[in-house]
């Protein structure tokens, strides 16, 4: 199965019986997105926010998490020696060793 990015258009991903694929410029030219992902039959692929999940075949579920550099990539950049991506706002959690919600800060970075 293959699915198209709906926040970049020409950005696919294909699942096979063994790996999954990944396409920057519509199809023409595919490249491995391996990572830790186990061989084994891709049954869906699926694009969350700015995750993409795969349903593997036995072997439950796989979710990369935020494609956003994925979406940034193109020719000049796989050209170039060093590259900055740009980030998305994270949320980190501070707070105590007790778990109550009064004790924990949100910090937005």
């Amino acid at each position: 199965m293959i699915r198209e990015d709906l926040q970049r258009k020409g950005l696919l991903f294909a699942g096979t019986e063994g790996s999954v694929y990944v396409s920057f410029d519509e199809g023409d030219n595919w490249q491995p997105l391996q990572l830790n992902l186990p061989h084994t039959s891709m049954r869906d692929l699926a694009i969350h926010g700015d995750d993409l999940i795969v349903g593997t075949h036995g072997r439950s579920f796989w979710i990369l998490d935020d494609i956003t550099p994925l979406r940034q990539m193109s020719a000049d950049i796989a050209k170039a020696a060093v590259t900055l991506y740009s980030r998305k706002k994270r949320y980190v959690f501070a707070g105590t060793q007790y778990r109550h919600a009064a004790s924990t800060k949100i910090l937005l970075r």
